[in-house]
């Protein structure tokens, strides 16, 4: 019977403890409680995390429409359309100061062709007008011209060369004397320097070369047409004979 007691004592002892124990530990019913809130609240954070990625994407794309016409969608920037940019007051002077330039220069090139045609029409008006004088004594138009051709403007060195020389009197030869040999040149430094007086006195140059060119040589039919009334029909040209 002791031992009984003993054995119900230590039982009796034993069985507060395992009852606290037990009491302790969760119940089925409250493990698959805590279970399903556990889910429900992992439910919820995924809702929450997929609603707040949601209105990312949503602001994403409202602001992809917004920003259409500054730039398109991400990763396909629009160009920049161009912009006028500031030119520094020195550039653009010199921007304009090189056309102007430019213009200066085509405009003195265009006034010394013209002023080399002027000398050259002289020229050809001086040769004819010995040509002229050659023919007026007898000599043929060929001897004329080869004799203008080797002593230019110069009768007086041309005469004897046509009357003594025996390859004057040979069209030929006479040719022949003449190739590779260049004319000689014709003084008319006189001419030009009226040409030079009649544009100090008030008149353009490249009007007087034009006026000069156009008369054929003749200063003074060049300079009659300069001081002619205004409506008064130009002078003409002399007519070689």
């Amino acid at each position: 019977h002791g031992r009984r007691r003993l054995l119900l004592a230590e039982g009796g002892g034993a069985a507060p403890g395992r009852q606290a124990a037990r009491a302790m530990e969760p119940s089925p019913r409250s493990k698959a409680q805590s279970k399903n809130e556990r889910r429900s609240a992992q439910r919820a954070k995924r809702r929450q995390q997929q609603g707040s990625s949601s209105g990312q994407h949503g602001g994403r794309r409202s602001g992809w429409g917004g920003k259409q016409g500054q730039g398109g969608r991400k990763g396909h920037p629009q160009a920049p359309m161009p912009q006028a940019q500031a030119v520094p007051q020195d550039a653009a002077a010199v921007q304009v100061t090189q056309p102007a330039a430019a213009q200066g220069a085509a405009q003195d090139a265009n006034l010394e062709r013209m002023r080399a045609v002027c000398v050259d029409t002289l020229v050809q008006a001086r040769r004819a007008a010995a040509a002229q004088q050659l023919s007026a004594l007898g000599f043929a138009e060929w001897q004329a011209g080869v004799a203008v051709q080797l002593f230019g403007d110069d009768v007086q060195k041309a005469l004897p060369f046509l009357v003594e020389d025996p390859v004057a009197r040979d069209q030929q030869a006479l040719a022949a004397l003449f190739v590779g040999r260049p004319p000689v040149a014709v003084d008319v430094s006189a001419e030009m320097q009226r040409v030079a007086e009649i544009i100090a006195g008030g008149h353009a140059p490249a009007t007087v070369y034009a006026a000069v060119t156009q008369a054929g040589g003749d200063v003074d039919a060049a300079l009659r047409s300069l001081t002619a009334p205004m409506g008064a029909p130009p002078p003409l040209p002399p007519v070689a004979s």
